[in-house]
């Protein structure tokens, strides 16, 4: 049984959810050393309220494998409360993209492939071109959803030449409450460029493989949430566990995920509320600047604006800010957003649609939009020094650009 270290809740007393304690389990395995579904685990409590400030001890037990961790209720009621007062930039609405299940374009995709957009002058001023091909699935036998790792993305990030992606079992698993599935992390410089996508195919032979995946770790089966909100440092990996679909006042859940063995080593629950806690931000796409610092998007459909928060960690407590809010919905059609980074190199944000990529500076201010004919759904966002890149699927590959205009 692996649990993870130490979980940290925020004090909130609005929140429905509460922390559920199997979000806790890396793995557990029986007598054979097969791994288990965490739900056959035997708690003593499901779930965590955060309403009440102390601590908790809750075990663990599956045959002879037994745990305990320890959740702690942190005292401050008022951490995350915060006001948004940034100045509001100019965005507007720009056009109209595509839903998934409108246009998701299929393939098989042997060769490289670039695609130029236009800016908002028509001009073509953006190049994507084809970065690295992820294999389609990682398991040569049919198996269970915690064993089988299958090359369904739903967000990445790279740092240096660490890539890491969130899979997923099938597509409709990560829009799932709860949703659980593997984190893979590539050593870029040592994996080939488009090899791994023969993967489980004969035409990849054994022994190269076997030479491959000493450059690629697999997480067990975690909780992930929606999986759009992954960034990572040199020695961690941080994920915003949010549910894509949840309608209830939840507080944000982050998970810290060691490189070394890919297990989570601590939880987080954080809020961000703007002037009192009934005005929640609940974050389905971030950016992680270093082991501290996190910049997250939210969409207030009701005032029709993006705001960016930045988030800053000290210890166990988070202070909130917010960096920059942008008018308008960039998209008309109320299209969702699949990527958000922020670039340290250019001091502005992107966050991308299908076939649309918007450049942000830091005031909040609409400097430019890109836009592709890729009919192909963007499966995250990623920066790193002045490169930027794009994951699509279908199927899914990394493109990357040095979008210097």
């Amino acid at each position: 049984m692996s649990l993870v270290k130490s979980v940290s809740l925020v004090n909130n007393e609005l929140d429905t959810n509460g922390f559920v304690t199997t979000d806790a389990i890396n793995y557990v395995t029986d007598k054979h050393g097969s791994v288990v579904d965490v739900n056959s685990v035997k708690r003593s409590t499901d779930r965590i309220s955060e309403k009440t400030p102390g601590r908790y001890m809750v075990t663990y037990r599956y045959g002879k494998a037994s745990g305990k961790v320890t959740v702690t209720v942190r005292n401050d009621a008022n951490e995350g409360i915060s006001k948004a007062d940034a100045k509001l930039g100019k965005g507007g609405n720009v056009g109209k993209t595509w839903f998934p299940h409108e246009l998701a374009f299929r393939g098989n995709y042997i060769t490289p492939h670039t695609y130029v957009g236009t800016d908002k002058h028509g001009k073509k001023t953006a190049k994507l071109t084809t970065k690295f091909y992820e294999p389609n699935s990682f398991s040569l036998l049919e198996g269970s959803q915690e064993t089988n790792v299958r090359g369904n993305v739903q967000g990445f990030d790279v740092y240096g030449q660490d890539m890491v992606t969130t899979n997923f079992y099938g597509g409709p698993e990560s829009s799932m409450d709860g949703a659980r599935g593997h984190m893979v992390l590539y050593q870029l410089n040592q994996v080939p460029k488009y090899a791994l996508q023969y993967i489980p195919t004969k035409t990849l032979n054994f022994q190269l493989w076997k030479n491959y995946v000493k450059s690629i770790k697999i997480s067990l089966y975690i909780k992930l949430g929606h999986g759009q909100s992954v960034g990572s440092t040199s020695r961690y990996i941080y994920e915003l566990a949010n549910w894509n679909h949840s309608k209830k006042l939840r507080s944000n859940e982050l998970l810290q995920i060691d490189k070394k063995d890919m297990q989570v080593k601590r939880i987080w629950t954080f809020a961000v509320s703007n002037g009192k806690r009934e005005n929640n931000c609940y974050f389905l796409n971030a950016d992680v600047i270093d082991d501290n610092i996190m910049l997250a998007l939210f969409h207030s459909k009701f005032n029709h604006r993006f705001e960016i928060w930045k988030i800053t960690r000290t210890g166990n407590s988070f202070k909130v800010k917010e960096a920059a809010t942008t008018d308008g919905d960039l998209i008309s059609n109320s299209s969702q957003v699949q990527g958000f980074t922020y670039s340290v190199a250019h001091k502005c944000y992107y966050i991308a649609f299908n076939d649309y990529l918007f450049k942000i500076d830091a005031k909040g201010n609409l400097a430019n939009y890109y836009h592709f004919n890729a009919k192909r759904e963007v499966e995250g966002l990623a920066s790193y020094k002045s490169k930027i890149y794009i994951a699509m699927n279908k199927r899914a590959k990394v493109f990357d650009s040095n979008m210097a205009k």
